[in-house]
């Protein structure tokens, strides 16, 4: 589907993906911000309102920096810059995030995406960084259910979802749910692929449900069920930062 097409396809929609409210912008999900240079491909574009989608924002910007802090490897020149952005765009829309993550022990040279002698801790976020990282986590459910429904989830139905950065699933982890995720995806346009910044392997029965198991960047990694089946909706996630979430609660969630 051409871009303009696309644009006119979600204007047309009078629901929010997030909360059903009377949508009045465009989100995309993945956010543009996760991208080098936000050179996104086109695809999976959603009306939302203007408080769903002005209400996390910061979401994507805190998830686009624990994405590329966990991937660890050499960073190019426009990665590079690119997080000394989002790193600025944290500290200036969500601090307490940076205060959570940083420690003062280590000179500054030792790494140059941090101020004032400062480095990222090697723990996975707790308090507010993990809040922000639900939230961006149930997004991306309510989003792929649109994406492969046609239609946003109802508000009777539910998202269990669960993140992980990279040194909290192993190899053998994410095997497990590539293998009964038979549908791998990325947003693509001609010659240009979102490739390791974004990739996802989808189930569906495109009427019901949709799993999706989500990297980006290598550094995180989301696993999320959105689903209108009873059965699905009342089951555990056997992960302890798991997390049920129903349409018109990710405001609510927001710190």
């Amino acid at each position: 589907m051409a871009k303009a097409e696309k644009r006119l396809e979600v204007q047309a929609e009078s629901d929010c993906i997030y909360c059903g409210g009377a949508a009045a912008t465009m989100e995309h999900m993945p956010p543009k911000i996760m991208f080098t240079k936000k050179d996104r491909p086109p695809g999976m574009e959603f009306a939302t309102c203007k408080a769903c989608n002005n209400g996390t924002g910061k979401v994507d910007l805190v998830a686009s920096l624990f994405a590329r802090l966990s991937a660890g490897g050499a960073l190019s020149e426009n990665e590079l810059r690119d997080l000394r952005k989002i790193r600025d765009g944290v500290m200036n829309n969500a601090p307490e995030v940076i205060t959570e993550i940083l420690s003062d022990n280590v000179p500054v040279a030792h790494n140059p995406l941090l101020p004032n002698s400062a480095v990222v801790k090697g723990d996975l976020p707790v308090g507010i960084g993990s809040t922000y990282l639900d939230v961006f986590s149930a997004k991306l459910g309510m989003a792929m259910f649109r994406e492969y429904m046609g239609h946003r989830l109802p508000n009777f139905g539910n998202v269990h979802s669960a993140w992980f950065l990279s040194g909290g699933l192993d190899e053998l982890g994410a095997q497990a749910f590539l293998e009964i995720l038979p549908i791998s995806t990325m947003l693509s346009q001609g010659a240009k692929k979102s490739g390791k910044q974004f990739n996802a392997a989808i189930n569906t029965d495109n009427r019901r449900i949709v799993a999706v198991f989500a990297r980006f960047h290598g550094g995180l990694s989301v696993f999320s069920i959105a689903s209108i089946i009873p059965e699905v909706m009342a089951m555990e996630f056997p992960f302890p930062n798991a997390k049920k979430v129903y349409p018109g609660e990710l405001l609510s969630m927001m710190p």
